[in-house]
């Protein structure tokens, strides 16, 4: 942004005199006003004339004064929303510039305001979507800075994961985020990821699912598509069978289970769920599968005639003749002949 000024004559002029002219323009500009009032405490803070350490909190809180506080702000106010992060995209670019050494305190200041501005997103009346394109400048920026600063993968990975699963509507392309947090320390991402899920509350599936089984639902399609991308299984599965509210997700985190080598208690969580839930054919089909994977044929063979005792569909007696155990081939031939398919 800043390089489509290039070209401006006003570049030749001091700084002095952009002091004097920006103080007499903000008398009748408040929005501008606001904005000077933070790049001089931005100075203060992150350039101190004594010598002395920046004072990070300070600045911090300049920033997100700055921002503001609006949750659901009107029309007119994305529009004010909209030049500060052109502002804070700007500055950005400009404290990289002068001094590399401030460029990662900046990166860290900003993180935090980009995490209100994503959720000032969700209820914005944003008509001309002016503040949605602000915001995804803003967070571009941002994160390419942090890619090609001196901060070190694992500081990344901390910097970065918590703004990315801010954004609850997906405000921002998630392959933007994913594919700087893949560039970070993986077991540091997927560190994150796993002590967010360890403190997620069991549910248990039910075939009444309400509005309330879906409460916090983002969060779990932030992780879950999260954790496809970088390739993770074992948090998946761990992901899935703790969020699983009908017998469709059931179905899934048993198969992730699998996947991440928890054979056994897959089986162990699928015989818990098929007791809770004794006619659903989704979670009998995964259980019955992963019976007969195991060897269980027994099992299995009681599985499916109690199944299609209920529910007198072919696929159950398909499924028995495919086995190779000739009870269930006999199972299968017997309800045949008795006419309970026809």
């Amino acid at each position: 942004m800043v390089d489509a000024y290039t070209d401006d004559p006003l570049r030749e002029r001091g700084g002095p005199d952009w002091s004097v002219w920006m103080s007499a323009l903000a008398v009748q500009s408040p929005e501008l006003s606001r904005g000077l009032e933070c790049l001089r405490a931005l100075q203060v803070c992150l350039h101190p004339s004594d010598g002395a350490a920046p004072n990070i909190k300070r600045a911090r809180q300049a920033v997100m004064k700055y921002v503001g506080q609006a949750r659901c702000p009107s029309s007119s106010a994305c529009d004010k929303l909209a030049s500060r992060c052109a502002l804070l995209q700007s500055l950005l670019q400009t404290e990289a510039n002068a001094d590399q050494q401030a460029e990662p305190h900046m990166l860290e200041l900003l993180a935090p305001a980009i995490q209100k501005l994503l959720a000032m997103c969700e209820g914005a009346d944003d008509r001309g979507a002016v503040l949605l394109r602000a915001v995804r400048g803003l967070v571009r920026q941002w994160l390419e800075a942090v890619g090609r600063s001196t901060l070190g993968a694992v500081e990344r990975a901390y910097l970065i994961y918590p703004v990315a699963m801010s954004d609850q509507v997906g405000s921002v392309d998630a392959q933007w985020w994913w594919s700087q947090l893949a560039q970070c320390d993986r077991l540091t991402v997927i560190g994150q990821a796993q002590a967010e899920v360890a403190e997620m509350d069991m549910t248990q599936p039910s075939v009444t699912v309400n509005w309330k089984s879906f409460y916090r639902r983002w969060r779990r399609l932030r992780l879950k598509a999260l954790l496809e991308h970088l390739g993770d299984t074992s948090v998946l599965a761990e992901l899935l069978r703790r969020s699983a509210v009908d017998d469709f997700e059931a179905a899934q985190a048993i198969g992730a289970m699998v996947k991440a080598g928890r054979v056994r208690e897959a089986i162990a969580q699928a015989e818990q769920w098929g007791r809770s839930l004794p006619r659903s054919p989704v979670l009998a089909q995964a259980l019955f599968e992963l019976y007969i994977a195991d060897g269980w044929d027994e099992e299995a063979i009681a599985l499916a005639k109690a199944h299609f005792e209920l529910d007198p569909n072919p696929v159950w007696l398909d499924r028995l003749a495919a086995m190779t155990n000739p009870q269930a081939q006999a199972l299968a031939e017997q309800f045949r002949q008795l006419g309970a398919v026809r």
